[in-house]
């Protein structure tokens, strides 16, 4: 597989940086609905959902990779999606940012994504990101943040359009405290095909029913949250062979990896495991070992 058969769609809707790499293809994300132009191939080209932005948020990327891509890139095979400040990494981050920073130009697994997808995907049918791993089942969590009867409402939708997928709509939702985020993926064409056909159509119906007038500007991106969920649901319910990987998180202002954030947060996550223990315990290797062996197991 050469690079000219990945294409990775980096969906931003500002002015940013971007990887080097020929496999990242930049796309500007509701320019139908924007007064700049980025310089960068905008998603309100052909067949396109740009105006739909404000709801759909990085789907309106999605839908003009999907109805487009092949026209311009006739000999892709394997299409993804990230976003101008989330990539997939391919090394954990102590092994490849020594000193903390580093801008998106120079990120460090730019080079090596043909070589790397190649092998994995001979042996996987698509990445995604990383599982988070909640204190809640699904439904608690995003109704923490969003209005928990659009929930309702795209479960009726599910159940009246595609109830052969009720039982993994369920199961992801109410049943499983872990999902891959961010809308995140990469895998062959004709499955990103078929998944675009299943999903735009519940999310046109959830957008017939679902009223957002009222919406903040977070609420309103109700379809893009939805769908988050609904593409583990398909995942799920096709029992696809998936390798789960960690993101790079950039800074919005700069385009720099936010490493110390995420070092601060696992120092704080050893500090209450090891505050936990009594301290008779503390030196103890049994016990020390029985603990370790329950944190993995739960992760």
């Amino acid at each position: 597989m050469s690079d000219n058969k990945i294409k990775i769609l980096v969906c931003t809707h500002k002015q940013t940086e971007f990887p080097p790499d020929d496999i990242f293809l930049p796309i500007h994300c509701g320019k139908a609905l924007s007064n700049v132009d980025l310089g960068i191939q905008g998603d309100d080209t052909g067949d396109n959902i740009s105006a739909k932005n404000e709801t759909f948020a990085e789907l309106t990327g999605l839908y003009w990779a999907w109805k487009n891509l092949k026209k311009l890139y006739p000999d892709v095979e394997y299409v993804g999606l990230c976003h101008y400040r989330r990539y997939f990494a391919l090394r954990p981050l102590w092994k490849t940012i020594p000193y903390g920073w580093i801008a998106a130009k120079t990120l460090p697994m730019a080079q090596n994504y043909g070589a790397t997808f190649q092998r994995i995907l001979k042996h996987k049918q698509v990445i995604l990101a990383q599982r988070k791993v909640l204190s809640c089942n699904t439904f608690t969590f995003y109704a923490s943040e969003m209005h928990s009867r659009d929930y309702h409402t795209l479960r009726q939708i599910i159940h009246e359009l595609q109830p052969d997928y009720e039982e993994a709509f369920l199961t992801v939702w109410e049943g499983s405290n872990k999902h891959s985020p961010y809308n995140m993926f990469i895998c062959r064409r004709d499955w990103l095909d078929e998944y675009c056909k299943w999903l735009f159509p519940i999310l046109y119906e959830a957008e017939r029913r679902i009223k957002t007038d009222n919406y903040d500007e977070h609420s309103k991106r109700v379809f893009a949250m939805l769908s988050e969920h609904l593409l583990n649901v398909y995942v799920h319910q096709h029992g696809f062979n998936v390798k789960y990987l960690p993101i790079f998180f950039l800074d919005n202002k700069d385009g720099r990896i936010l490493f110390f954030k995420n070092l601060f947060s696992v120092m704080i996550k050893t500090l209450a495991f090891w505050l936990q223990m009594p301290t008779v315990f503390l030196f103890s290797s049994k016990y020390y070992a029985r603990k370790r062996k329950s944190v993995y197991e739960n992760n």
